[in-house]
């Protein structure tokens, strides 16, 4: 092959793993950011001695 011809393979084959890189790193981030986010039942609770109280968390992520 000529060198002019390397060069230009060597050019295009950075460019497509640059791009499948860029790919491969934003698509789970829209995924991710489709689902909703773990939140508590209650933000702020007061307990008073001798009681007690439980917060439950809503829309938990599998395995947690």
């Amino acid at each position: 092959m000529s060198k002019k011809l390397v060069r230009v393979f060597r050019k295009f084959t950075m460019v497509a793993f640059a791009f499948v890189l860029v790919c491969s790193t934003v698509s789970p981030a829209f995924v991710q950011a489709a689902a909703k986010a773990p939140s508590l039942n209650a933000t702020k609770k007061t307990i008073v001695v001798g009681k007690s109280f439980n917060f439950n968390v809503n829309n938990k992520i599998k395995g947690a």
